[in-house]
């Protein structure tokens, strides 16, 4: 709520889907975490005993618990929340409140029975996973467009919102799921260009993005190693897989551009601009595309282009510091600059290995059958390392937390940077 007062309703979305640079926590790691085949989830209402599960329900509800109470303020409407929030201030100053009293303080406050959506969020585990199908026909007047919303594992009782794309712009339906299947139709005056599910992500839940992650850690990972083609394969397939996803979009326009493609480039990166265009939905890789936009106009020699396309960037966010490169494109036409050649698959094997702090913190870091490396430590899943200079490395998407292996040519120990803060860990022999 604070984030939305200064920062607006676009940032506080983008925020709850992919959190930020230096604040991961967010639906996409909850999912990336927790939920799925092998990970270990927990009910966010529900008593879970050992110190495994403290930690992991810490997560869980800086994840998926701030996704649902936004979903609830939703549901009740805001002045009705905080309402609630402020009985239970006055009521249990100095006091254990417990989930029972949040509800009915908010039921109190909101004239709602609130036990369905209680049960749905609090009591289970996981989320829902929806999947569109829809056409459209001409009708007397405009187009019917007709489909079905299916609920993939468990059902869930939600409203999600569906937009029937046009160019430059879009219409939002609202449409009530209940079951395994929920048919729709709705009429409009022109043929939409496409109908997307819940645009915005206001229910927390699964998307073909989440479900393909790795694909996209792959690509980036294998980028940053240098090796392009296979970067751009795996970056291909993941698109074929989440093809809504802007920031596969993004990375794959990126590869193309650094490989010369450069109309491949221009028209993957003009689709997360198109997008954004007609449905007003903000995330980090429309900056990120505009600016390579510009970058590929200047490599073609269409300057007036490129300085059009660094000006729109001036005009979005700014929450990867593309204003600077955008401010350098207007100074001067941009010049592709070499990409350093990754350590070679032999340097990586001399990084794998156990390190610990003595504290409590062990990280095993190992090479994986793609060439990359990878770390895990307990309780964890395991996460790619992006290569970022000399013995530098990082998790994708993360700008606070870095990899420094010491001593050569074997590593005795390394430096885990999170946030500022340093932590030694020895290597274990």
């Amino acid at each position: 709520m604070c984030l939305e007062k200064f920062q607006g309703e676009k940032a506080m979305r983008s925020f709850l889907k992919s959190g930020t640079l230096t604040y991961p926590q967010s639906a996409a790691l909850y999912f990336r975490r927790f939920a799925g085949p092998g990970l270990k989830d927990y009910a966010l209402g529900l008593p879970a005993a050992g110190s495994d599960a403290s930690a992991a329900l810490h997560d869980i509800a800086d994840t998926k618990g701030m996704f649902v109470y936004e979903m609830l303020r939703e549901t009740i409407g805001h002045a009705a929340f905080v309402a609630g929030l402020q009985s239970v201030v006055r009521q249990f100053a100095g006091k254990s409140a417990s989930l029972a009293d949040l509800r009915t303080a908010w039921e109190a406050a909101s004239g709602k029975e609130l036990t369905r959506f209680f049960h749905q969020w609090f009591d289970r585990t996981g989320a829902p996973d929806l999947t569109l199908d829809w056409k459209a026909a001409p009708a007397d007047p405009g187009y019917l467009v007709t489909g079905t919303i299916t609920q993939q594992a468990e059902n869930y009782d939600v409203d999600v919102q569906i937009a029937l794309l046009h160019p430059g712009r879009h219409e939002m339906r609202t449409v009530p799921i209940s079951g395994a299947s929920t048919p729709f139709s709705f009429r409009t005056d022109h043929q939409p260009d496409g109908v997307v599910l819940d645009p915005e992500y206001r229910v927390f839940r699964w998307t073909r993005a989440f479900r393909n992650y790795q694909f996209l850690a792959d690509g980036m990972g294998l980028w940053s190693l240098g090796r392009k083609n296979e970067a751009v394969a795996k970056l291909e397939e993941y698109v074929a897989k989440a093809p809504n996803s802007l920031e596969g979009r993004y990375r794959l326009g990126v590869c193309y551009q650094e490989t010369g493609k450069l109309a491949e480039a221009e028209r993957t990166l003009r689709f997360v601009l198109n997008r954004y265009a007609s449905l007003d939905v903000y995330e980090p890789a429309v900056t990120e595309s505009q600016l390579h936009l510009g970058q590929v106009f200047d490599l073609e020699g269409r300057r007036e282009d490129a300085k059009s396309a660094y000006r729109r960037v001036l005009e979005l966010p700014d929450q990867t510091q593309a204003h600077r490169e955008a401010q350098a494109g207007l100074a001067a036409a941009y010049v592709s600059k070499p990409r350093a050649a990754g350590p070679s698959r032999a340097v990586l094997a001399r990084y794998a290995g156990d390190y610990d702090n003595q504290k409590g913190l062990n990280l095993r870091v190992a090479l994986n059958d793609e060439g990359m490396l990878i770390v895990t430590s307990p309780g964890q899943p395991e996460v790619r390392l992006l290569w970022l200079e000399g013995a530098r490395f990082g998790p994708p998407g993360r700008m606070d937390m870095f990899l420094d292996f010491a001593g050569s040519p074997e590593p005795t120990g390394l430096d885990l940077t999170v946030s500022g803060k340093v932590l030694h860990l020895q290597r274990m022999k």
